[in-house]
C-alpha cells in the first residue's frame, strides 16, 4: 500500500511539473535567463514538419567556470546520480567539452513521435556560481543541416557534418587552427587563460610512426590531442582528450612518440595556457619529424624577433643622438674672445643717441650714462655682464633672436630681405641667381 501511494505521488508530481513547462515551436526563438539547475521546454513541431530539425543554443552571458548542457528526451532530462552524466535521448557534449559558447542538436523530425511529448533540457551544473543567459532557437529544413551552417568556413556534406576549409576545425568550423605538416617547425602562441588549436591531416603524413618534438621558453601550459571520431566531442580539451602533456616551467624540449596508424584522417591538438598564468603568452615550438627539434630550429623564430627589436633600438638611439646634436649645436654660445671682437665694450653715453633702449632687457635695470654696455649687430643694447653670460650660452640676440655668430653684412642682408617681403604692394623679382632684387611698386602704391 505504501509503495503504491509513492508511485501515485510521483506520477502526480511529474504531471504537475510537465503541465507548467512552456512550449517552444519550430521557427521560433526565445531569450532566457536561467538561475536554476535546469530549464525545460516542450518541443512542438509544425504540421506537416520538414525533414530536419536543429535546436541551437547561443550563450549570451555566463560565469567563467560554467557551461550549460543541451539535451532532448521523451522524459525530462536529468543528471545521473553522483556525476555530470545526463539522462536523455540526445545530448550535446561537444559544446560543453569545448566551451565554445554554442550548442546544437540536429536530428530528423521522424525520430520525434507525434503521440508523445518531447522535452528540451538546459542544465547549468554550477548554477550556484551565477546565472546564465542564452538564446534558444528551433529551425527546420528539408535540406541537411549543420551546426551554425559551418560558419561560412566549410561545406555541410551530411547531417551534422561540416567539411572545413584549411585552417579551421570543429563541428561548425568555429575554431581557427594551424596545420602541422611533416618536417616543418611551427610556433604556437596561447594567451593567458586562452587556447590555440593545431591539426595534422593524416593523409599528408608519409610515415606511420612519427615523433612530436616540443620546445618552449618559460611558463607552464597543457597540451591535449585527440583524433577525429574517437571521443564524444570533436576537439580536445581538459574534459576530453586522448593524450595529455604537461609543459612545466622553464623546460626546454620534449619528445612524444606518435603512432599515427591507429588514428583517423585528422589529429587535433589544443594548447591551453591556464596554469598559474597572469598576462603572459605561452610560446610552444612544434616539429613533427623523425629527427629531433634542434636548437637551430628555435633560432629560426628567435633571431628574426631579436633582429626586429635590435633595429627598433638602433632607430630610437639614432633619433635621440640627432636631437642631442641639434640641441647642443644650438645651445653652444660664443667665446669671450669672439664677444670682444664682435661687440666691443662702450659706455652707454656713447650710444644712447643711436638707440631707443633705456633698460637692459635681461636684468630690466635702467641704463646709466656711465654704464658699460655692448651693442649687438641688431642695434640692441645690454649690460656688459648680462650679455656676456647670455652669449656664452646662445648665439642669438636675447630680444629679436637674430644670429650673432655671423658678420654684420650677413645680418644686414637678412634684415633687408625680411623688410622687402614685409612691405605691402611690393613684388620681388630676379633676373638670375646673381642679380639683385628689383622692387616694382604697384600703381596704387
Amino acid at each position: 500500500m505504501y509503495i503504491l501511494l509513492n508511485l501515485l505521488l510521483a506520477v502526480f508530481l511529474k504531471q504537475a511539473t510537465t503541465e507548467s513547462i512552456p512550449s517552444l515551436q519550430t521557427g521560433k526563438s526565445l531569450s532566457v535567463t536561467q538561475e536554476s539547475e535546469w530549464s525545460y521546454f516542450q518541443l512542438i513541431l509544425n504540421s506537416p514538419s520538414k525533414v530536419y530539425i536543429r535546436v541551437s543554443l547561443k550563450i549570451l552571458q555566463k560565469p567563467d567556470t560554467s557551461e550549460p548542457v543541451l539535451s532532448i528526451g521523451h522524459d525530462l532530462p536529468s543528471f545521473s546520480s553522483g556525476g555530470l552524466s545526463v539522462n536523455a535521448d540526445m545530448i550535446d557534449y561537444d559544446g560543453w567539452f569545448t566551451q565554445c559558447g554554442y550548442h546544437s542538436l540536429i536530428f530528423q523530425s521522424s525520430s520525434i513521435s507525434s503521440s508523445s511529448v518531447t522535452y528540451i533540457g538546459i542544465s547549468n551544473y554550477n548554477y550556484e556560481k551565477g546565472q546564465i543567459s542564452y538564446k534558444i532557437s528551433i529551425e527546420e529544413d528539408d535540406y541537411i543541416l549543420c551546426p551554425q551552417d559551418c560558419n561560412s568556413r566549410g561545406v555541410c556534406v551530411s547531417l551534422n557534418v561540416c567539411e572545413c576549409q584549411n585552417g579551421y576545425i570543429g563541428v561548425g568550423c568555429e575554431s581557427q587552427a594551424t596545420e602541422i605538416t611533416q618536417n616543418n617547425l611551427y610556433s604556437l602562441n596561447a594567451p593567458c587563460q586562452g587556447v590555440n588549436y593545431a591539426y595534422i591531416n593524416r593523409q599528408k603524413v608519409s610515415d606511420d610512426a612519427l615523433k612530436f618534438y616540443f620546445g618552449w621558453t618559460k611558463y607552464s601550459g597543457r597540451l591535449f590531442w585527440d583524433y577525429k571520431g574517437r571521443g564524444v566531442a570533436e576537439l580536445p580539451s581538459p574534459r576530453n582528450y586522448f593524450y595529455q602533456v604537461l609543459l612545466p616551467d622553464y623546460n626546454y624540449s620534449l619528445k612524444v612518440d606518435l603512432d599515427v596508424k591507429m588514428m583517423s584522417n585528422m589529429i587535433y591538438m589544443a594548447l591551453y595556457n591556464d596554469l598559474n598564468c597572469t598576462s603572459e603568452n605561452f610560446n610552444l615550438y612544434v616539429k613533427l619529424s623523425g629527427s629531433s627539434l634542434e636548437e637551430n630550429d628555435i633560432l629560426v623564430y628567435v633571431l628574426p624577433t631579436l633582429g626586429v627589436l635590435l633595429f627598433i633600438i638602433v632607430v630610437i638611439l639614432g633619433v635621440m643622438y640627432y636631437k642631442h646634436r641639434r640641441h647642443r649645436k644650438r645651445s653652444i654660445g660664443l667665446s669671450l674672445t669672439k664677444i670682444n671682437e664682435k661687440f666691443p665694450l662702450v659706455q652707454y653715453s656713447e650710444v644712447s643717441s643711436k638707440t631707443s633702449d633705456k633698460n637692459c632687457a635681461i636684468c630690466l635695470d635702467e641704463f646709466l650714462e656711465n654704464s658699460l654696455v655692448r651693442k649687438l649687430y641688431c642695434n640692441h643694447i645690454f649690460h656688459d655682464h648680462c650679455i656676456k653670460r647670455w652669449l656664452k650660452m646662445s648665439k642669438i640676440c636675447y630680444i629679436c633672436k637674430q644670429d650673432c655668430a655671423g658678420s654684420p653684412e650677413e645680418l644686414l642682408d637678412v634684415t633687408q630681405e625680411k623688410e622687402i617681403y614685409a612691405r605691402p604692394n611690393t613684388v620681388r623679382t630676379y633676373r638670375d641667381e646673381a642679380a639683385q632684387p628689383v622692387e616694382i611698386l604697384s600703381p596704387d602704391a
